[in-house]
């Protein structure tokens, strides 16, 4: 039995046991449960009680329960003082340079290292497209199992349709 904490009654009882798993916690500040990366949730969204509207800790509180009951006297959770901004990126050391003043105009280089990304790009980018597609067709069981209503939408869709979106192509 997995039992709903919100106290509204909705008890999920199996059967058997799930083909599941939770892949990401998704909570809701101000619903009164400490959920996913709460650190508190009094039931509101109102800062200086002891749990604030992003549901932390504020400093020189401590909270605890469902819904939270925040005291003032303990450490805190929240901490007052922000992280220091990141520095100015570093900039590259001036040096020699084999660039002629005109080749600064047109891009710098020889011609062939200008179209080399280019290149690259042309013969990765349809190889990964490749292996991405055989890494998909390979896991399809998988995506079926996760994503049943992907199958049917497949098989009834028409040659040449990427979607069907409410049976339309």
């Amino acid at each position: 039995m997995i039992k709903d904490v919100t106290n509204h009654g909705h008890d999920l009882i199996a059967s058997q046991p799930p083909k599941w798993e939770v892949v990401r916690w998704l909570s809701t500040c101000g619903n009164g449960v400490v959920e996913g990366s709460e650190q508190c949730d009094d039931g509101d969204l109102v800062d200086g009680d002891g749990c604030s509207s992003i549901c932390r800790i504020e400093p020189g509180y401590t909270c605890t329960g469902n819904p939270s009951k925040c005291t003032k006297g303990g450490s805190g959770g929240g901490g007052s003082t922000p992280p220091p901004a990141p520095g100015p990126a570093p900039q590259p050391a001036p040096g020699p340079s084999s660039a002629k003043p005109d080749d600064a105009a047109r891009g710098g280089g020889s011609s062939g290292q200008r179209h080399g990304g280019a290149i690259a790009a042309a013969v990765l980018v349809p190889m990964f497209v490749l292996v991405l597609g055989g890494v998909v067709f390979a896991y399809r069981g998988a995506v079926y199992e996760q994503f049943p209503q992907v199958k049917p939408s497949l098989l009834l869709a028409p040659a040449g349709c990427l979607a069907v979106v409410h049976g339309h192509c």
